[in-house]
């Protein structure tokens, strides 16, 4: 019912990802670009009857044995009603040819709107006892002119360099 296609491209990637409802920037396929020296990217979009509904971009480590990976962006979905379908579909694929696994998916929108409901309904998914960040997430378009960047914390402005370099290499 569902299919899942493994995107390379980047362009494509930041197209999907632009027609999400809740896109951020660690969805953006430089961010992934960022992360790849020391993980796998996957750029994983969720189609039901040739439609995108949905992805994400996983960072894996491991093997056929043991696969750990991180959804820093969350799920991002073209609308909160098809939050199941393609978070099921995701961790499916992810699983496969793993004989351990487990998926962090950081939602940053899960305490808003009727998301809230969408994501405390959806079956498969289990709430983290440990929070890996302040769960605060700051959004802003990466094709603006930053002002704000001087009042940033040094590591923050390292990332935003660091992004700004992928931007600007391709």
């Amino acid at each position: 019912d569902y299919t899942l296609e493994l995107i390379q491209d980047k362009t494509r990637w930041n197209k999907l990802l632009a027609q999400s409802c809740n896109s951020n920037v660690f969805g953006r396929y430089e961010w992934g670009e960022v992360k790849s020296a020391q993980w796998q990217i996957w750029r994983l979009a969720v189609f039901k009857k040739g439609t995108f509904q949905g992805g994400t971009q996983i960072q894996v480590k491991g093997n056929f044995l043991l696969r750990f990976g991180w959804a820093s962006c969350g799920v991002f979905l073209v609308g909160p009603q098809y939050l199941e379908g393609v978070t099921n579909a995701l961790i499916d694929y992810f699983k496969k040819g793993a004989l351990f696994h487990y998926l962090r998916i950081n939602f940053f929108d899960a305490a808003s709107g009727e998301f809230i409901f969408a994501v405390n309904e959806c079956p498969g998914l289990v709430a983290s006892p440990t929070s890996v960040n302040s769960g605060y997430t700051v959004r802003f378009a990466l094709d603006q002119n930053f002002e704000q960047v001087e009042a940033m914390t040094a590591n923050h402005r390292y990332y935003v360099k660091k992004a700004y370099r992928f931007e600007t290499a391709a």
